[in-house]
């Protein structure tokens, strides 16, 4: 009934014109602004990652490691200790250019090789800088800046001597040559002076040794160096900034108020919203409510997504196979959520619900469809321009800017998610599939009809639920210093001023207006634009690694405005109102 109603929603061919030309246009002006915000824009990456790979593996080979591998992984990552220590102690405008520089790195390549198969614990397929643990014989595993110096070094010995009693001259630090590890990291040994060393390698060894010197691209950050080896054979090395945390050791979140809001919802927010939703659910079974065929039919359309992302990710078809993932749990929990609040939401405003009800009920080339879609692109696309917009005012008028967007290590909208794109081919095709997986844009999207919907029983009228609504979001911007509700950026580490508090309050009327007038579709639509869109800087230059990855996003979206628009005409040409002539000939 629901799918039924409502409006056509037909647009007529100039508005369809109009609307995508706004969506290609806004992609041209994006393009120079996401440098300025993205942590990959803003590191100016050197070389590809095949290059890097082999990089990697002459490093191992003039260290001592020639061995045949039978895996490797390979993947970038940030220096969130590094991004925090600016964050936490710079407050001009032009805070982030020293990310320009390859010395101290902000963004790390590592590669990981194993003379047996890498296979990561906890239930999940894809393999880590961390998982699984550097524990078996052979395991090897290094970090390169983007120039391809070595970084850190991590090599598990042999549990087993070859020769035993033949090591006994190895147990000096004298016996270990330390050179080729400064030549790889392409630092001058003889101007860093020999220290007692402090970090305790993670691997056995006899031999340690530690320096103090500076950066020779910044004299003015001081470092040391920490090695270590085993009968003469480098097993650890690491360049230790004093910003450098150790990994061995838990990091306590809260320090910053995204990590605040972050824990928050962990510890508060999201098993009282998972609560909810399950007895909401579980009443709506037993009332018989619910389109559990519509929810059904979504459960498995983003299960099939998440094990076709997952195959082209790992490169096997041996994806429910490896332990409870999530390509499980994700359609499991949108289906909870889905069955617990569309007969609420179908109740209190239905015309939220027209487009997406036609589209689960298989009306893919319904007009309404078509036109929720399209403008849920152009809603991505106006939230990504004011967020760039907004962050290079911040920067002009010396304050400072935002924290950069795919800084953090969040595997949805983070680094790893990012490093799909920067790796390219199957590794990037694989996260635009399974940008549809990601909890965060389901979870969040849900909440805001939840919480709408919340607000109408208890003040009973929609203009007095929008306002609250509205009101609610500023204040927890406020107090928590967050981000954008739709573009994923980060909470900021000090206040927002006025003018950021009014920018803020002004996106999300317009947001939650959206929301109400265009409904669920468009929101969904506009979420999963908004996450491509930031993980990765829109490439004018060709030459960059990441341009064919960079272009495959544009496409992606490109094509979903362009299915928008020629769905929305409901059969009429495209260009039917600019040659009126030609449409009355073949009309």
């Amino acid at each position: 009934m629901v799918a039924a109603a409502g409006e056509p929603g037909t647009l007529s061919p100039a508005s369809g014109a109009l609307c995508f030309a706004g969506v290609v246009i806004g992609l041209i002006a994006l393009a120079p602004l996401t440098r300025d915000v993205s942590l990959i824009g803003m590191t100016k990456i050197d070389h590809s990652p095949q290059t890097l790979t082999e990089r990697a593996h002459t490093v191992l080979r003039n260290l001592g490691y020639a061995g045949p591998a039978e895996d490797e992984a390979v993947g970038y990552i940030s220096d969130i200790d590094y991004l925090k220590h600016i964050d936490e102690n710079d407050r001009s405008g032009t805070r982030w250019r020293a990310l320009a520089t390859a010395q101290p790195p902000a963004l790390l390549f590592w590669h990981r090789q194993s003379p047996r198969p890498l296979v990561p614990i906890g239930g999940t397929d894809i393999v880590t800088q961390q998982n699984p643990p550097a524990t078996r014989s052979g395991m090897s595993s290094l970090t390169l800046d983007r120039t391809g110096r070595l970084v850190s070094l991590l090599a598990v010995p042999a549990q087993i001597e070859a020769s035993p009693g033949t090591s006994a001259a190895a147990t000096s630090p004298s016996a270990a040559d330390w050179q080729p590890l400064f030549a790889e990291a392409g630092l001058p040994i003889a101007q860093f002076s020999p220290v007692e060393p402090q970090w305790i390698p993670p691997v056995f060894s006899d031999a340690r040794a530690a320096w103090q010197g500076a950066y020779p691209d910044r004299p003015d950050v001081p470092i040391r160096v920490e090695a270590a080896a085993l009968s003469g054979k480098p097993v650890y090395f690491e360049i230790v900034a004093p910003w450098t945390a150790p990994r061995n050791e838990e990091r306590q979140f809260g320090s910053t108020s995204g990590e605040r809001i972050g824990l928050k919802m962990r510890t508060i927010v999201g098993p009282l919203s998972f609560v909810v939703a399950l007895l909401l659910a579980l009443r709506n079974l037993r009332l018989g409510r619910g389109d559990r065929r519509g929810a059904t039919r979504l459960s498995l359309f983003l299960g099939a997504a998440g094990m076709v992302s997952n195959a082209l990710e790992t490169g096997d078809l041996q994806v429910l196979t490896k332990g409870p993932t999530l390509v499980l749990f994700v359609p499991a929990f949108v289906w909870l959520l889905y069955v617990a609040l569309e007969p609420h939401i179908r109740r209190v405003w239905p015309d939220t619900m027209f487009g997406w009800s036609r589209l689960l009920a298989g009306r893919v080339r319904d007009p309404l469809v078509g036109r929720d879609v399209l403008v849920g692109v152009l809603v991505a696309i106006g939230n990504g321009l004011i967020l760039a917009v907004h962050t290079m005012l911040r920067q002009w008028s010396g304050r400072p800017p935002q924290f950069p967007t795919g800084a953090d290590g969040n595997p949805f909208d983070g680094m790893p998610a990012s490093s799909d794109f920067l790796l390219g081919g199957r590794f990037a095709l694989s996260r635009i599939i399974g940008s549809v997986m990601s909890i965060p844009v389901w979870g969040t999207i849900m909440s805001t009809f939840l919480l709408l919907f919340v607000l109408y029983l208890v003040l009973r009228r929609r203009p007095l639920a929008i306002a609250a609504m509205i009101l609610g979001l500023t204040v927890v911007y406020i107090v928590g210093h967050g981000g954008w509700l739709l573009a994923n950026a980060p909470a900021d580490h000090f206040p927002p001023s006025f003018g950021d508090v009014a920018l803020f309050a002004a996106v999300q009327t317009a947001v939650v207006l959206i929301a109400v007038r265009f409904g669920l579709l468009t929101m969904l639509v506009a979420s999963f634009v908004s996450m491509l869109l930031a993980l990765l800087p829109i490439a004018i230059d060709s030459s960059v690694p990441y341009a064919s990855s960079s272009r495959l996003i544009v496409a992606a979206v490109i094509a979903l405005a362009a299915y928008g628009w020629h769905t929305a005409l409901a059969g009429r040409p495209m260009f039917g109102m600019l040659f009126p002539q030609e449409s009355g000939r073949h009309a």
